[in-house]
């Protein structure tokens, strides 16, 4: 097996006019909401994934201060992207109308709509990282439905080069599947999940 996959150069995209409880239901069927899937930009290196478990730390009066279980709750996922060739308008949306203010500006909040909950309209975003290279990558894709923006800065600042650097954390969602309840931040397509030809449109589409 691999010890390091090289993937090239992976694509993001921002799905946009979807609501949060579209993308958590559908999540596990991409080709509902491919068509609203707008490229942000690419990236030069592999986007930085982190994937924690949560486990509920579960004490008792025999026990004290001591944790006697650590059952499981769920995963958290971060990403981190740089961006070297990227959409500034489609970025800028993200910003403006998924920091959770829903203002309008960025570096603009109205407090009366501060601390919004996870599947409010305007606090999250869906976020597609996408693998293009489809002899050496491990999976076709990620899709996180509810992304939450914690950060954005330029990086590679020069005469010639520029990129940006964004990062992202995950909202939990909650739906149903074949009978089940289930809860989820991340969704990851394997390989044959057929990402390709329903994202060429939108790849190849210069006002993507």
């Amino acid at each position: 097996m691999n010890r390091f996959w090289h993937t090239g150069p992976a694509a993001a995209f921002a799905v946009f006019n979807r609501t949060p409880k579209f993308l958590v239901d559908n999540a596990l069927a991409p080709a509902t909401w491919l068509s609203s899937a707008v490229l942000l930009g690419t990236c030069e290196r592999q986007p930085q994934l982190a994937i924690n478990v949560v486990r509920e730390e579960v004490r008792n009066d025999l026990g004290g201060d001591l944790v006697i279980a650590e059952p499981y709750v769920g995963q958290k996922v971060q990403i981190r992207l740089e961006l070297n060739r990227f959409n500034q308008v489609a970025i800028e949306r993200v910003q403006a109308e998924f920091s959770g203010a829903r203002t309008g500006l960025t570096g603009v909040s109205d407090v009366l709509t501060l601390s919004t909950f996870p599947d409010v309209l305007g606090n999250s975003v869906g976020i597609l990282l996408y693998y293009p290279d489809v002899n050496n990558r491990h999976e076709e894709g990620v899709f996180v439905p509810m992304a939450t923006i914690r950060e954005y800065q330029p990086s590679k600042i020069g005469n010639r080069t520029a990129a940006i650097g964004i990062a992202f954390s995950s909202n939990t969602g909650f739906s149903s599947y074949n009978g089940r309840c289930v809860s989820f931040d991340f969704v990851k397509y394997p390989n044959g999940t057929n990402l390709d030809a329903a994202l060429s449109a939108t790849i190849c589409d210069p006002n993507a």
